[in-house]
């Protein structure tokens, strides 16, 4: 990872998993189904003193991102496929995440 690397924590909860990274101002954006853990993500990134604006910290499924093909360097997807309600749904996460 470079400083220059646009990184997207899908289903980023509280920001437990980039707080690294946002601590040390990367270009992160958040995503997750729940609007709280978007709310969280988004007060600890300005807590890191690094806030990220509306459109870095989304509400969005997995299956359907708000973004465009190739928009990210990196993706962090960590504790969060094994809430796919099925086969299907689990490839259609894995796909957009791809």
């Amino acid at each position: 990872i470079n400083r220059a690397d646009r990184i997207l924590d899908a289903g980023c909860g509280s920001g437990r998993n980039a707080h690294y990274l946002l601590r040390e101002g990367f270009a992160v954006w958040g995503v997750d189904e729940n609007p709280k853990a978007v709310a969280a993500f988004t007060e600890l990134a300005a807590e890191l003193g690094h806030p990220v604006s509306p459109e870095r910290a989304r509400l969005a499924s997995l299956d359907a991102l708000p973004f465009g093909d190739g928009a990210f360097d990196v993706v962090l997807c960590s504790a969060v496929l094994h809430f796919a309600r099925d086969h299907a749904h689990f490839h259609a996460m894995v796909h957009e995440l791809f």
